[in-house]
């Protein structure tokens, strides 16, 4: 759900022996697949566009850093979270955006031994025609970067530690935006590691050097309005909003069922707004995952996956996340039970880990990438639910062992199927 240029962005992906250009447009066609290597004459297009004084992105406002916000305080939620090596998060994007610095940085470090199919001095292509010395783009190897290992690991972080890698892949997964005086430091969750590392990873708040360091480099941020709009015209100030957003997140963190924990929240937020009781809720939150949004998520699903079938990898964990999707919805019109399998502490392990990613998404302001703050929350309520009833289809861990079901239905929401949801 980020924001992007209005380019068509340029990805490069090597499978079956064959090394393949694809050209994205920014209004989500299909891609148009072309020769490697075609020169296309440079268009007026602009710079690339990157967040400023004004950009808004959804409810939040992008903004230039101001002295003053490197001596705000940081706001670090109890929640856990660390890389496990699963390598979703490097194959499940699309691409991986770096620059001309860290490719003359990278390519002199890999050099030797270099043993991968595409040689490394064609590892790094300009992401957009009329940028071709920065951004950048790296090549996907079967599915996932060109840099990530069997182990599931970095080979450039094995080879000359993290400070080596693009300047992407360090911040990634980290989140700051300004809520008031404070920034706020969260994970994006839609990686496997962070719902695999939820109940033992470290704290996000014990690693306090590292946030700095992160906050010190920003150019640029996103903040909080002083009003934000709940719906319907009504609108709560940052202040409530943000109380509220810090009841989920403690709520989050003790419950085994984020639906439900969500859903009250969601009466809540309807208190704090003066909006009318009766608002066509059903009595559960379970119950939001109708058939009439089924339908709808099925039928984006079998275009998406007709797509991702011609643009990536046979065993890429984008391809696979969506096919595995598209099997679990079609499962639920069939009348699948939605009830999970395994004993009751298994089922109580995943509700866990599940609820606390939902944190981190929350802790991060991300339900404000949305135009309406309610909506934003039933949908993500909608999320949570598919995300169970589909473990209750097919354990993702069956279909593809890199990838988890809560993170990767939050990827297909925040990335690919905003406007579906």
């Amino acid at each position: 759900m980020r924001p992007g240029p209005k380019l068509s962005i340029v990805r490069r992906v090597y499978a079956d022996g064959v090394l393949r250009e694809f050209v994205h447009d920014p209004d989500g066609a299909r891609p148009v697949e072309r020769t490697v290597g075609t020169v296309v004459p440079p268009v007026e297009s602009g710079p690339v566009e990157h967040p400023k004084e004004g950009y808004t992105w959804g409810q939040l406002i992008g903004r230039n850093v101001q002295p003053g916000d490197y001596s705000r305080p940081l706001a670090l939620p109890l929640l856990r979270s660390s890389c496990n090596g699963s390598g979703s998060c490097c194959g499940t994007y699309h691409h991986i955006p770096c620059t001309s610095e860290d490719r003359d940085r990278i390519v002199p470090l890999m050099r030797e031994g270099w043993n991968r199919p595409v040689p490394i001095d064609d590892i790094f292509h300009p992401a957009f025609d009329a940028h071709p010395e920065d951004p950048l783009n790296i090549v996907a190897i079967d599915g996932s970067c060109a840099f990530r290992d069997g182990d599931g690991l970095c080979a450039i972080h094995k080879t000359a530690g993290a400070q080596a890698k693009p300047q992407t892949c360090l911040s990634f997964p980290a989140r700051l935006v300004v809520c008031g005086e404070r920034w706020y430091g969260s994970l994006r969750p839609e990686c496997a590691c962070s719902a695999r590392t939820a109940l033992e990873g470290p704290k996000l708040s014990e690693e306090p050097v590292v946030w700095a360091q992160l906050r010190s480099s920003m150019l640029a941020v996103w903040t909080v309005p002083n009003l934000v709009l709940v719906d319907r015209g009504r609108k709560i100030t940052r202040t409530t909003y943000r109380r509220w957003m810090e009841e989920q997140v403690a709520g989050l963190s003790t419950t085994f069922d984020p639906v439900e924990t969500l859903f009250a929240g969601l009466h809540d937020l309807d208190m704090l707004a003066e909006l009318p009781v009766d608002q066509g809720l059903p009595e559960r939150g379970d119950d939001l995952l109708d058939d009439a949004w089924l339908q709808r998520a099925d039928a984006w699903l079998a275009e998406a996956v007709g797509t991702a079938q011609a643009v990536h990898a046979q065993r890429s964990p984008a391809r696979l996340a969506l096919e595995w999707a598209q099997l679990c919805v079609r499962g639920l019109l069939d009348g699948h039970s939605r009830r999970m399998g395994g004993g009751r502490g298994r089922r109580a392990d995943w509700s866990r880990r599940a609820a606390l990613v939902t944190a981190l998404l929350m802790h991060g302001h991300s339900l404000l990438e949305e135009p309406a703050l309610r909506p934003a929350l039933i949908q993500l309520i909608r999320i949570c639910a598919v995300a169970r009833a589909s473990r209750a289809v097919k354990p993702l861990e069956d279909w593809d062992t890199r990838l988890e079901e809560m993170t990767t239905w939050l990827y297909l929401w925040r990335t690919l199927g905003r406007d579906v949801w």
